[in-house]
């Protein structure tokens, strides 16, 4: 009696990664959940922040410095609403992996000030 051999599934005839085919390999190294090009738009605004606090961040503190202490007071409280609403946002943007990602950095962050 012969044994029949079964076909294999479409896509799944070669089992090789040379027949694999870049289509295959970008799949396989970045699946959907991945970074995403609409996710780099953030990318660019720390780095565009970045640079323009390693240009002009001197000048930025000694403004600051001199301002009234109550002047002061509200920029920090700006600051910190600021930050916070970006803390809310990023998650959204980012999704899943990433918001995870962020939340164990956090944690070990937290855990390292004690």
């Amino acid at each position: 009696m012969q044994c029949r051999r079964r076909r294999a599934a479409p896509g799944h005839d070669h089992a090789g990664p040379s027949a694999w085919g870049p289509l295959r390999t970008q799949r396989l190294l970045f699946p959907a959940t991945a970074f995403r090009s609409r996710r780099g738009g953030p990318v660019l605004v720390v780095a565009a922040l970045t640079a323009g606090w390693s240009l002009k961040g001197q000048a930025v503190q000694t403004r600051i410095q001199a301002l009234l202490r109550k002047s002061r007071r509200g920029l920090n409280l700006a600051a910190v609403f600021v930050g916070v609403l970006v803390l809310l946002v990023l998650p959204q943007v980012l999704g899943l992996f990433l918001s995870e990602v962020m939340t164990i950095v956090g944690l070990y962050v937290c855990s390292a000030w004690g």
